[in-house]
C-alpha cells in the first residue's frame, strides 16, 4: 500500500480578471515548490471556451517545467487537469514576498512601544513601498 499523496485543489474562472488570476497561479506554484499534487478546474460557460484556453495557455506558461500537467479533460463548460511538481518546482521564488524565519525573530530584544522601533517600522514601509511601486 503506497502513501497517500498530498492533493490540493483550485479554480480558475473564465471571467475572473486577470489578477486575480495571477493570484491563483501564485499559489498554485508555492504547493508545487511544496510538494502538493494541484487538481485545477477552469470554469466558464460554453460560448467562453476562448477564455478558458486563455486562462489555461497562461498557466501553462506561468508553470512552465514546474508542474507536470496530467489528465486534461476539455468539456464545453470546463477544463480540468492535475499538475505533478517537478524537481525544478522546488526553485521558485515569490517575487512580491521575503521570506524570514518569523515575527518573534524580528522583534527579539526590541522595545515594541519605543520611538526607534517604530521608526525602525516606518522606514521598512517605506522600503518596502518603493520596491513594489518600481516593479
Amino acid at each position: 500500500m503506497s502513501a497517500p499523496r498530498a492533493f490540493k485543489s483550485i479554480l480558475l474562472t473564465a471571467t475572473a480578471q486577470e489578477q486575480h488570476n495571477l493570484v491563483k497561479i501564485k499559489s498554485i506554484l508555492r504547493w508545487l515548490k511544496v510538494g502538493y499534487e494541484v487538481k485545477v478546474s477552469i470554469k466558464g460557460s460554453s460560448d467562453r471556451q476562448k477564455s478558458m484556453e486563455t486562462v489555461l495557455s497562461h498557466l501553462v506558461s506561468e508553470v512552465k517545467n514546474r508542474g507536470e500537467m496530467n489528465q486534461k479533460v476539455v468539456k464545453p463548460d470546463s477544463i480540468k487537469f492535475n499538475l505533478k511538481p517537478t524537481p525544478a518546482a522546488k526553485d521558485y521564488k515569490d517575487d512580491g514576498v521575503e521570506e524570514f524565519e518569523d515575527i518573534d525573530q524580528i522583534t527579539k530584544g526590541k522595545d515594541l512601544m519605543s520611538e526607534e522601533f517604530e521608526a525602525e517600522l516606518q522606514e521598512s514601509i517605506r522600503h518596502d513601498k518603493s520596491r513594489l511601486t518600481k516593479k
